[in-house]
């Protein structure tokens, strides 16, 4: 449960069209001004800074990116030390396309503080998507390593999640097991390792974890729906092959993954 002024990690998991992105960021969901903190002028600056990461974080989230960069850069503009602030910062330029200001944002967030597991985290992520694999590795590695860090099996999941990308499926697996025995019911791991097993031709394990994953995250996406409708064609079990186009077909017409199911299975 988020109680107030902690602070903790907001998870997204990002699609695209090989890897399913676990997302860290590191921010004060309900912050609150003590006495002492109104009393103290740089306090009340870094506080205001991090509320307006929390505000510009949901921005983000609800897709109103504008107003996000808006609150973001007033955040960076009352402290410029808030590695939370850089980070998030880094997030929105990658959503936008500006990747030399996102990696210069992420360097900024490591200056202040090389060993943030958030930090780390996302930057071997955006490493990752730049198909710099052993580099992005690299981050992750130092993010598992700390050990105060929270919710170490996000940063497995993406660990896995870029060894799947690179080709090498053994490390994948082995990165995603070590997350699922830490948190056995974390989704985006079952899901991506249903993914894994799928690519290396091992469907019944694949449908193993992804019936996991489904009964733990109640109504599936179209990405999910397209690897349930490829497992179900390696198994050759025709009903569930149907079931499942049916259902992407109905649910989200306009997909990509509707569209692609479209010229595989006509």
């Amino acid at each position: 449960m988020i109680k107030a002024a902690v602070i903790c990690e907001c998870i997204r998991r990002l699609h695209d069209a090989h890897a399913y992105w676990v997302l860290g960021l590191a921010v004060v969901l309900h912050g609150c001004v003590s006495q002492d903190v109104a009393e103290n002028q740089g306090n009340r600056a870094a506080e205001a800074s991090r509320i307006y990461v929390q505000k510009g974080v949901r921005y983000m989230e609800n897709g109103q990116l504008d107003i996000a960069l808006q609150d973001m850069t007033h955040a960076l503009a009352l402290d410029d030390a808030n590695i939370s602030a850089h980070n998030a910062l880094a997030v929105l330029y990658e959503r936008t396309g500006r990747l030399p200001e996102a990696e210069q944002q992420y360097r900024q967030a490591l200056v202040l503080d090389a060993s943030d597991p958030a930090t780390l985290n996302n930057y071997g992520r955006f490493l990752c998507e730049q198909g710099a694999y052993a580099r992005a590795q690299e981050y992750f590695d130092q993010a598992g390593r700390n050990r105060l860090y929270a919710t170490p099996w996000l940063v497995l999941t993406n660990a896995g999640v870029c060894s799947h990308r690179s080709g090498k499926l053994g490390q994948a697996e082995e990165a995603l097991r070590e997350a699922l025995q830490l948190n056995a019911g974390f989704t985006p791991a079952l899901l991506e390792m249903a993914n894994v097993k799928l690519d290396g031709a091992q469907f019944a394990d694949a449908r193993s974890y992804f019936r996991r994953y489904e009964s733990a995250n109640g109504h599936l996406s179209a990405d999910a729906l397209w690897i349930a409708i490829r497992i179900a064609a390696g198994l050759q079990d025709q009903a569930s092959l149907d079931a499942c186009l049916g259902e992407l077909r109905g649910r989200f017409p306009d997909s990509v993954e509707a569209r692609t199911a479209e010229r595989r299975f006509p």
